[in-house]
C-alpha cells in the first residue's frame, strides 16, 4: 500500500525561502569581500613587479630615477596619447614585457558629477596606476630624474599608487582620500609596495 506524500504548506515554503534569503544576505557580502581581497592582492603584486622594473631601470641608468609625467599631465583617450613616451608604462616597457601588469582588476575609472567620466584608467591612459615621482618628496620637487642615492628615506617616499581608491570604495571622486576607510596600494622608492589607507596618503597629491 502506497504511503501518501504530504505536500509542503505555504507557511513552510515561506519559512524555507526566508532562511535562504537570510543566508544569502550573510554570505554574499563575505564572498564579495573575498573577491575584492583577491583583486587587491593582484593589484599589489602588479605594483611589486613595477617596482622591480623601476629599480632595474634605475640601475641601467647609473642610479638615475626614471623621469616620467603623471597620467593626467601626459593625457589619454587616444592610442597616440597612450603610447606617449613620457608615460611611466612606456618608459618601463623594456623592463616589463606585458602590458597587463599595468591593469588593476578593480579599475573602475573616474566618475564625478559635472566632470567627464573615465570608464577605466587602463583603457583610457594605458595604466591603472598613477606615477607620483615628480610630486612626492618632502621638498615638493619630486624624485623623477634625480639620483636615487640622494634620498635618505626611500622606503618612505611614495612614487606609484592605484589610480583611485577602487578597493572597498564606492566613491571615486576627487575627495575620496579624506575618508578613513578608503585607500590604495602604494609603491615606494625603494621598490617595496603595500596597502595604505587614504588618510595616511594625502601628502603625495
Amino acid at each position: 500500500m502506497r504511503r501518501a506524500h504530504r505536500a509542503f504548506t505555504l507557511i513552510e515554503l515561506l519559512v524555507v525561502i526566508a532562511i535562504i534569503a537570510i543566508l544569502a544576505a550573510i554570505l554574499f557580502p563575505v564572498f564579495a569581500s573575498a573577491r575584492e581581497k583577491a583583486r587587491l592582492t593582484t593589484c599589489l603584486n602588479n605594483e611589486k613587479q613595477i617596482g622591480v622594473a623601476f629599480l632595474q631601470y634605475t640601475e641601467e641608468y647609473d642610479g638615475t630615477i626614471v623621469d616620467a609625467g603623471t597620467i593626467d599631465q601626459v593625457g589619454g583617450g587616444t592610442d597616440k596619447l597612450k603610447a606617449d613616451p613620457r608615460h611611466l608604462h612606456n618608459k618601463l616597457a623594456p623592463q616589463l614585457k606585458t602590458k597587463q601588469v599595468w591593469r588593476c582588476p578593480s579599475d573602475t575609472g573616474y566618475h564625478e558629477p559635472g566632470q567627464a567620466s573615465v570608464a577605466e584608467y587602463f583603457d583610457y591612459y594605458g595604466s591603472s596606476y598613477q606615477w607620483k615621482g615628480n610630486r612626492g618628496d618632502p621638498g615638493g620637487t619630486g624624485v623623477a630624474g634625480q639620483a636615487i642615492d640622494s634620498f635618505k628615506n626611500p622606503s618612505e617616499l611614495p612614487i606609484v599608487r592605484d589610480g583611485l581608491a577602487w578597493h572597498y570604495s564606492k566613491q571615486v571622486g576627487s575627495n575620496f582620500w579624506s575618508k578613513g576607510d578608503n585607500g590604495a596600494n602604494i609603491l615606494f622608492l625603494d621598490g617595496h609596495a603595500k596597502w595604505r589607507f587614504g588618510t595616511a596618503y594625502n601628502g603625495i597629491d
